[in-house]
C-alpha cells in the first residue's frame, strides 16, 4: 500500500462546523459505511484471478492468523495479491471481508466494529495546529461508542514514535502480533465497498473520532456525506 498520511485522532468533544455537515437524531449514517479491523497487512494486487481464496481457511482475527502455519499464511498472502479489486471475493461462512482501496491494495478485514447506523454526525474538519491535513469527524451513538471503545481499549499502539507516530501512514512497515504494532490496531474505514483509509489507533476512544488521511477539502466533504448517507 502506498504511504499515505492516516491518523486516528481521539477527542472528547466535537468541533462545531456550520457548513458541509451531516447530522440528525438517533443516527444518520449510511449502511454502506463500516469500520473493520485489519487482520493482515494490506498487499498490492498483482495477478487478479477469480475466487483466489477458494477453499482456504480464512482467519477471523489476527490472533488466529498468527497461529496458522507458514504455508497457510503464504497461501493467504498469495490469495490477497490475486484479488480482482473490481469484483472482491465473497468469503462463504465468514464475517470477514476482502476489499481494496483506490490504489488496488487489497485488505483482509475482520467483522465490523461499527457501521454508518452507529454515526449521529459526520463533518469535514479543516487543518489545525495538530495536523496539516483535512479530516472527517464522527460522533457516534452510545452503542457505537461502546463497541469502538471496547475494541480500541484492547487494540491500540502504545508508542507514538519511530515508524508509528503522529503522522502515521498505512500499515507499512508490516504490522503483526510479533511486531511492535499489531494489525488489530489498524481500522479500515470503508465507504461503498472501497477502503478509504486505514489509520492506526493510539489510545482508547472516548466519544468523537476524527479520521485523517489523504484528504483535501473536497474529498473530506465527500467522505462525510457518504458516511451520513
Amino acid at each position: 500500500m502506498r504511504l499515505r498520511v492516516a491518523l486516528l485522532v481521539l477527542a472528547a468533544t466535537a468541533t462545531a462546523l456550520s457548513a458541509c455537515s451531516s447530522s440528525g437524531g438517533q443516527h444518520t449514517g449510511s449502511g454502506s459505511f463500516e469500520v473493520r479491523p485489519l487482520i493482515i497487512p494490506g498487499l498490492h494486487t498483482t495477478n487478479p484471478r477469480p475466487n483466489p481464496f477458494g477453499s482456504l481457511h480464512v482467519p477471523a482475527t489476527e490472533e488466529i492468523y498468527a497461529l496458522s502455519t507458514r504455508r497457510q499464511q503464504a497461501a493467504l498472502n498469495a490469495a490477497l495479491r490475486s484479488v480482482d479489486c473490481a469484483h472482491p471475493p465473497t468469503l462463504s461462512g465468514s464475517a470477514d471481508r476482502v476489499l481494496c482501496d483506490k490504489q488496488s491494495d487489497a485488505f483482509l478485514l475482520g467483522a465490523p466494529i461499527f457501521t454508518g447506523h452507529d454515526v449521529t454526525k459526520a463533518v469535514p474538519i479543516p487543518p489545525n495546529d495538530s495536523t496539516a491535513q483535512w479530516g472527517v469527524q464522527l460522533t457516534l451513538t452510545s452503542t457505537g461508542n461502546d463497541k469502538l471503545n471496547q475494541w480500541t481499549t484492547k487494540h491500540h499502539s502504545v508508542a507514538q514514535s519511530g515508524e508509528f507516530n503522529d503522522i502515521q501512514t498505512s500499515p507499512k512497515p508490516p504490522c503483526g502480533l510479533r511486531l511492535p504494532t499489531s494489525c488489530s490496531a489498524f481500522l479500515a474505514y470503508i465507504s461503498n465497498d472501497t477502503v478509504v483509509t486505514v489509520p492506526v489507533t493510539f489510545a482508547p476512544t472516548i466519544s468523537v473520532v476524527t479520521v485523517q488521511g489523504a484528504f483535501n477539502e473536497a474529498s473530506a466533504t465527500r467522505f462525510a456525506n457518504e458516511i451520513a448517507g
